[in-house]
């Protein structure tokens, strides 16, 4: 049985700031930081064999103050999902933009301008993560975005609407795979609130 452990990224002053920072490449904010050395103090962390991260600084930092010392594997299919029009913008900004509130009124389904197909960044994700379950360890973290872990999730229970599965900041899931029967399944979620 493999157990995997599903991380969303610390904080960045975007997040901090309600801002879509998919492909923007920012780094983990101090008050992130702090909130993931928190986190560890309260051993919301649990250890691992191996750590695959997504390419983006606030993961790799992220994946340097959570296991410093385990062997780490850069996978750029965990990138998050790049935003297009509404990139690096937050919502007073998109206020009475019409793309935007079409976008907010179909609760994130329908397409954004200048962005690519959701279907397809999902897609990439899900390809991506049983990839990497094919790796011999028993037991692995994967410190990626809030995008990557619902485009996972979703995919482990298609009955479930993909917004249930949003993480916060430094939280994340804990899954079980079954090698045999390719079989999964929550454990518990990583956070403050169990």
């Amino acid at each position: 049985m493999l157990k995997i452990h599903l991380i969303r990224h610390g904080k960045t002053k975007g997040n901090e700031n309600g801002r879509y920072i998919g492909s923007t490449n920012e780094p983990v904010s101090p008050a992130g930081i702090n909130a993931l050395r928190g986190n560890i103090s309260l051993g919301l962390y649990p250890d691992c064999d191996a750590v695959y991260t997504s390419p983006m600084l606030r993961c790799l930092q992220t994946a340097d103050i959570l296991y410093p010392d385990k062997p780490r594997f850069v996978i750029p299919a965990l990138a998050e999902y790049h935003f297009g029009l509404f990139e690096g913008k937050n919502y007073a900004e998109l206020n009475g933009n019409t793309d935007y509130q079409t976008f907010i009124d179909s609760g994130g389904r329908t397409p954004i301008p200048g962005a690519p197909p959701l279907e397809d960044y999902f897609s990439d994700c899900v390809s991506a993560f049983y990839d990497i379950l094919k790796n011999p360890k028993d037991t692995i973290s994967i410190i990626c975005h809030g995008g990557t872990i619902m485009a996972i999730m979703r995919n482990i229970y298609p009955q479930s609407d993909t917004y249930y599965f949003r993480s916060k900041n430094g939280e994340g899931y804990i899954i079980e795979y079954n090698r045999s029967t390719g079989e999964s399944g929550i454990i518990h979620k990583i956070g403050i609130e169990k």
